[in-house]
């Protein structure tokens, strides 16, 4: 059994929703690519990495990170060399990124010494995770937006890189001695960090609006994956109703549902009826808004990213 396979099954059995992870690839210890780089060459001649060992190799990784010991075996059987990632939001934790050791980033005094004092996970290139608790109506994303240079936050469709991943330059990700979660407890997200990320998502949900009302679409029609449409239908209990709502909600963005058309379906189905939206009362209609807003940012984000993407292959293609 790989470290990355021993330590995959500590954190799923800590409560944190394991990622299988592409590896940096070294010749005579110098870097050499990443192992996406074997297949992904099949279609595209020459390709080059350029995040070896910090990006998932399965697809909807999010939805399929897990905390179940047979199914992460089963990953490694497959992947036996594969780092190790946790997806962030769904395990109910913020990364807070930095690029470099807490005691000497400039956090324009941020933080305090006493908000330093959580789970950290050190990178082989010198970078900071500091890990934080988050509530579970929390829905924070990806963003840097106000923060400091040099910083990033990383939770609901994120996920790190923890140890004993190996990095890029070859060293392995590690506890900080003293601050890993065998160890200590991740603190709550601190009172600075939330203030900004929530002045940032009120600004964004100010530019999200409804219309007029329209009659709800038949989902079962809509382009969307049957596993979306049965949570539609079927909504879970308490403890993942928000991550389902989220999932629903992005899977519709996709499919191209106007805000309109969102909003009748969590009125009109079980999804809203039943769950959240239905409990949140008078703050249902913003919950919802504040969750369309993140879906659609973060669909923008890999529609951006995709393009980014597709236009480097091209070239690659061309140079070959």
């Amino acid at each position: 059994m790989s470290k990355t396979h021993k330590a995959a099954i500590w954190y799923a059995r800590h409560g944190w929703y394991v990622v299988p992870l592409h590896a940096p690839m070294f010749d005579n210890g110098n870097l050499s690519g990443c192992t996406c780089e074997l297949w992904r060459r099949r279609a595209v001649k020459g390709y080059n990495c350029t995040t070896p060992g910090k990006h998932p190799i399965l697809s909807e990784w999010e939805t399929k990170a897990s905390t179940d010991l047979d199914i992460i075996a089963d990953w490694w059987r497959r992947f036996p060399w594969a780092n190790v990632g946790i997806a962030t939001g769904k395990s109910g934790i913020l990364a807070f990124d930095i690029d470099s050791y807490k005691d000497t980033y400039n956090s324009d005094n941020m933080l305090t010494n006493d908000d330093e004092q959580t789970v950290t996970n050190l990178s082989g290139s010198g970078g900071s995770h500091l890990l934080y608790k988050i509530n579970t109506d929390d829905d924070y994303g990806n963003a840097k937006g106000t923060l400091p240079d040099g910083i990033d936050i990383r939770c609901k469709g994120g996920q790190i890189v923890v140890p004993p991943s190996i990095h890029s330059t070859g060293k392995r990700y590690q506890w900080e001695v003293g601050y890993g979660p065998h160890e200590i407890n991740a603190i709550p997200l601190p009172r600075a960090i939330r203030d900004i990320l929530d002045a940032q998502k009120n600004h964004i949900i100010q530019q999200v609006t409804f219309g007029d009302d329209v009659t709800p679409p038949n989902v079962d029609h809509l382009h969307i994956r049957s596993d979306i449409v049965k949570l539609i239908h079927e909504p879970p209990e308490r403890g993942g109703r928000s991550e389902a709502d989220q999932s629903v909600i992005t899977a519709l963005v996709f499919a191209g549902a106007t805000n309109e058309e969102i909003k009748a379906i969590f009125e009109y189905y079980p999804i809203g009826r039943q769950g959240k939206f239905a409990e949140k009362g008078t703050h249902a209609l913003r919950y919802l808004l504040a969750s369309i807003a993140h879906a659609r940012s973060w669909v923008q984000l890999r529609r951006e990213e995709t393009a980014d993407k597709n236009t480097a292959n091209f070239f690659v293609a061309m140079a070959g």
